[in-house]
């Protein structure tokens, strides 16, 4: 990667730092390490992408609350909505039924017609 090539020190301090700050979540990493590489993929400068990591919440709860401060008023409601069929079920949902759940018509899934999907259905 050119980032490592060109600043050694502080690719070496950005991973120690992302490792500890993680405690271990892996997806945490995940998560900072997709606002660093939009960093790099903007161009960003060193000072930038610490700003960036230092920015990013240490745990979970927060930045998914940062995230979820993100949606747009707009689509709020219908996220909300879909966030509490997630939440609802003992067993989670499957895509097919995330799909039924998302259509306007609440008939919708009672009046479809039953038959096998085809391949762009299942896609």
């Amino acid at each position: 990667m050119e980032f490592e090539e060109e600043e050694p020190e502080y690719t070496k301090l950005f991973v120690d730092e992302i490792a500890s700050k993680a405690a271990g979540v892996f997806l945490w990493v995940l998560l900072v390490v997709r606002s660093l590489l939009t960093g790099f993929s903007n161009a960003d400068r060193t000072s930038d992408l610490q700003r960036r990591l230092d920015a990013l919440p240490a745990d979970l709860e927060h930045h998914f609350s940062k995230m979820l401060g993100r949606i747009d008023e707009f689509y709020r409601e219908h996220a909300s909505q879909l966030f509490l069929l997630i939440h609802a079920p003992h067993e989670p949902l499957t895509l097919l039924e995330m799909s039924f759940a998302d259509e306007e018509d609440p008939e919708f899934a009672i009046r479809a017609e039953v038959k096998p999907l085809n391949g762009k259905e299942i896609v």
